[in-house]
């Protein structure tokens, strides 16, 4: 009965070893996941801040592809201004039939001033192009930004969801060990209680035997042999004993 006893105390402060580590393992684990989850607000942030340096320059963008519009239409305005006036100087020409060198000086001071705004007007349209790519590379990098963002923050909720699942399965765990904990401290109770009814039985068999031992009663209601050595406390107690059944068949 005792080495199953210290059996079972070692068991179950084996388990409760065992509980403790996986606590500790728990507790270890929280602590990485609050890191992750600081590591992945930090990280949030730092997108949140591209996100808005991406906005301003969407609408930088935005604002100098307005001003090339408007420029190109001023441009696209001169041009047909041009062309009107071109027009005008060749129906000039056709109506009136005026000089000759005048006519040519006019002509080429158009055509010069046509080919001048035709080269603006490319070089426009090129920049304008330009811008347009540009806004659309931003476009893609803003939309692209969006998504990671939207990544990371159901990233980051599934890893609170994860946490507060963590620490719940701690709580529970700390619970069921508190229960364990009692539980061992009520096997502990019972355990030392049962011992000491067993010594107590065994002290009461083994009183019984030296009894025996030292003396038997002679007849009912009579004395017991003095043994050798004279031991008085065994004496009276045996005379107890032997006293009591004539007691009881008296009454």
């Amino acid at each position: 009965m005792a080495a199953r006893s210290r059996a079972t105390e070692e068991q179950l402060g084996s388990l409760s070893s065992q509980f403790e580590s996986i606590m500790a393992a728990d507790r270890e684990v929280c602590r990485q996941l609050r890191r992750e989850v600081d590591e992945m607000q930090d990280e949030l942030r730092h997108m949140l801040d591209l996100r808005s340096q991406v906005e301003r320059q969407l609408v930088d963008a935005q604002q100098s592809e307005a001003k090339v519009r408007s420029q190109s239409s001023q441009l696209e305005r001169k041009l047909d201004e041009a062309k009107r006036r071109l027009g005008d100087v060749r129906e000039s020409r056709r109506a009136m039939n005026l000089d000759s060198l005048s006519l040519r000086r006019d002509r080429t001071h158009c055509e010069e001033e046509l080919a001048f705004l035709r080269r603006m007007a490319e070089d426009e349209a090129f920049s304008l192009e330009a811008s347009r790519q540009a806004n659309s590379l931003l476009e893609k990098s803003y939309q692209e930004l969006e998504g990671h963002t939207e990544v990371l923050e159901r990233q980051r909720r599934a890893l609170v969801r994860q946490v507060q699942q963590e620490r719940d399965l701690v709580r529970q765990e700390e619970r069921g060990s508190a229960a364990l904990r009692n539980n061992l401290e009520q096997l502990r109770r019972q355990q030392a209680t049962n011992d000491a009814s067993r010594q107590e039985v065994l002290d009461r068999h083994q009183l019984t035997r030296d009894l025996q031992t030292l003396g038997r009663p002679v007849a009912a209601g009579r004395g017991m042999v003095q043994p050798p050595g004279g031991h008085s406390w065994a004496q009276n107690i045996a005379i107890k004993k032997a006293a009591s059944p004539a007691a009881v068949s008296a009454s």
